[in-house]
């Protein structure tokens, strides 16, 4: 359940319960990849912002919420909502074409 149209998140392949167990290369290619598609999140859909949690209570793995930001009503997990799988696919799709333009 996406926060805003855009949100993704960024898993490391490697098995980590909390992002304070990561290790330093660990932890910062995450927050590269992150840095990146919100980059990318702010030129696809316009937003001033690329906003970031990690929340780490939702599952037991390191995950790094990434998403457009126009407030900070956008942070909050209470109004996340459900998307099909084609608005999911056209927000994926938009993302990628914003990557290929130079993030």
């Amino acid at each position: 359940m996406p926060l805003t149209e855009g949100h993704t998140l960024v898993v490391p392949r490697q098995e980590v319960d909390q992002w304070t167990d990561a290790d330093e290369p660990l932890l910062h290619h995450c927050m590269d990849v992150a840095r990146r598609i919100g980059n990318a999140a702010k030129q696809a859909f316009g937003a001033p912002r690329a906003g970031l949690v990690i929340a780490g209570l939702e599952v037991p793995h390191l995950h790094v919420h990434v998403f457009p930001a126009w407030s900070l009503e956008d942070f909050s997990f209470a109004r996340a909502k459900s998307a099909t799988d084609t608005e999911l696919d056209e927000a994926a799709a938009r993302l990628r074409t914003a990557l290929g333009n130079g993030e």
